[in-house]
């Protein structure tokens, strides 16, 4: 995949109401779940990785 592509990508996971929408649920699912602070959190599939994506994970846990 080229560089720009990536930064496409970015650029509509970042402004797209799907991914805005999505990252919103998952958001309350993962406070609903009430995780300890050192909870481990696998993370596959994020995309272009973007640091608000894995930010808010890296909230509620450990990325592994």
């Amino acid at each position: 995949m080229t560089p720009k592509a990536y930064i496409d990508m970015d650029k509509t996971e970042s402004t797209h109401w799907w991914f805005k929408a999505r990252r919103m649920i998952i958001t309350e699912i993962l406070k609903d779940l009430k995780l300890p602070l050192d909870a481990k959190i696998l993370e596959i599939g994020c995309g272009t990785d973007r640091k608000s994506h894995t930010s808010e994970l890296q909230s509620r846990g450990h990325l592994v």
